[in-house]
């Protein structure tokens, strides 16, 4: 049997130019030890940053659960715990698109912006209250923050109906505390996750039996953690899926400039982050939840008899 011959030079380049399975890319340089603990640590800080202004603005009591629904935040460590597995299994990163689902103020969304410098980290919340006090600390962490970090470049807080998108694009993972989330409400979630393009990863406190089985998200356990609840120290255990089925059709026909698929209702907030806007927009935005406040005025009192 004749030996096949080995192309060189010239010839070569050529084949694995036009054949691409051949192309063997630059490897990734390995970063020392000690530059990966030097990053952690700029990470860190950035995250308890976030944290001080939320306490500042807010005080110490999260949720701010106006209108007596039912409202948790996760303690700093289980939500680093959580951003630490989504970054090492999931491939959170720089590339991936994060939303939190009843956002509350923000954390979450602040803690996955600083530390794992997602492309994209949206909140939203259909309290009104909740997502102008969310824009407020947003508007102070911009303030004491370099605007080009994590936070200030990929970060935005929206008042709105999940119910109103058609699907998740463009996120690639979607989170929710849904302790709470009435069946109607999963129901529609487990749709519109089904139906995008670009969803890949669901992060829920509910049972996978229920998610699967009742819910109907197109998605198989991959992780679970357990955690604890800011405050109260009540405990939930969260669980991370991954998608089993094919892309849905999504927000195919509305790719925009960026190339990404993206639902009408985010569109706004994807567009401000991309032009890099959102300095303006959330100043915008705090000032016009300023003046639309009430303004308390003491009754007159009339001293005369």
């Amino acid at each position: 049997m004749a030996k096949k011959l080995k192309l060189s030079g010239r010839k070569a380049s050529t084949e694995r130019k036009n054949n691409p399975k051949k192309r063997v890319g630059r490897p990734k340089k390995k970063l020392h030890p000690m530059e990966i603990g030097r990053q952690k640590k700029v990470k860190g800080a950035a995250v308890d940053k976030t944290y001080s202004i939320n306490r500042k603005v807010t005080g110490g009591l999260g949720g701010n659960a106006n209108g007596g629904a039912i409202y948790g935040e996760l303690t700093k460590g289980h939500m680093q715990q959580i951003c630490d597995f989504l970054i090492k299994y999931t491939g959170l990163g720089e590339k991936s698109r994060f939303i939190d689902v009843g956002c509350g103020l923000g954390k979450p969304n602040f803690h996955v912006a600083a530390y794992a410098g997602v492309q994209f980290s949206f909140g939203l919340e259909y309290v009104e209250l909740r997502a102008n006090l969310g824009l407020v600390v947003l508007e102070k962490i911009l303030e004491e923050t370099p605007i080009d970090g994590d936070v200030g470049r990929a970060c935005l807080l929206q008042h709105g109906d999940i119910a109103d998108a058609r699907s998740f694009d463009p996120f690639t993972h979607v989170y929710q505390y849904d302790v709470g989330f009435e069946p109607e409400l999963m129901q529609t979630n487990a749709l519109l996750f089904n139906r995008s393009s670009t969803a890949e990863y669901f992060i829920s406190y509910k049972r996978p039996k229920m998610i699967t089985d009742v819910y109907k998200f197109e998605v198989q356990l991959i992780g679970k953690l357990a955690t604890s609840m800011h405050a109260s120290g009540e405990g939930h255990t969260c669980y991370i899926f991954r998608r089993t089925s094919k892309p849905g059709v999504g927000a195919t026909a509305d790719v925009g400039f960026s190339g990404v698929p993206c639902d009408p209702l985010f569109e706004s907030a994807w567009d401000t982050c991309m032009f890099g806007v959102t300095c303006r927009f959330v100043k915008m935005k705090v000032n016009r939840f300023y003046a639309e406040k009430p303004v308390r005025s003491r009754p007159k009192v009339n001293y005369k008899d």
